[in-house]
């Protein structure tokens, strides 16, 4: 067997054994979805705390949008097999770190976000959990300038361990 006859080969046996593995899962990503689970709706996430006005609206559609682009759901708003729900219930900033004068040198920027998963196909898969996460910034920085940025920064690692809880089966 030549050299090229060898890895077409392989490619073969790699390409049909993804192909019959993806049968009975959907996988991207670390991801995992049963075939009979096709859609998904997110609730508007409400805003328990003191924080800028449409931060929960921000949010839920950075969850929208990651659900779009990392699966193969659709979204529906009529019989979903998936629905999020939630609500951003702490936004805190402390000071994180001191100089040698022990005076503040950095900030945190800290936000809690319950969500409440449903499948309605596989209920046994149902969780409700809060994620968190948090962001430095400078003492010097006026927060207001600088949350946007924050918010972004800390929403991207919220979604992210709410899509590794939703859809990895590990």
């Amino acid at each position: 067997m030549n050299m090229k006859s060898l890895l077409f080969s392989i490619m073969t046996v790699l390409f049909l054994s993804t192909g019959l593995s993806s049968c009975f899962f959907y996988t991207f990503k670390d991801i995992s979805i049963k075939p009979d689970v096709n859609s998904y709706f997110v609730e508007d996430i409400t805003l328990n705390t003191n924080a800028p006005g449409s931060i929960h609206n921000t949010f839920t559609e950075m969850l929208k949008q990651k659900i779009n682009t990392e699966t193969r759901l659709r979204s529906t708003e009529s019989d979903p097999h998936i629905i999020f729900e939630g609500s951003i219930d702490g936004f805190t900033v402390t000071s994180t770190a001191t100089d040698s004068q022990n005076t503040a040198s950095l900030n945190k920027l800290e936000i809690r976000i319950r969500i409440k998963y449903t499948n309605e196909l596989h209920p046994e898969e149902n969780w409700e959990q809060t994620f968190s996460d948090f962001a430095n910034f400078d003492r010097n920085d006026n927060l207001s300038d600088v949350q946007d940025a924050l918010i972004k920064e800390i929403y991207e690692l919220i979604l992210d361990k709410i899509i590794t809880r939703s859809f990895s089966n590990w």
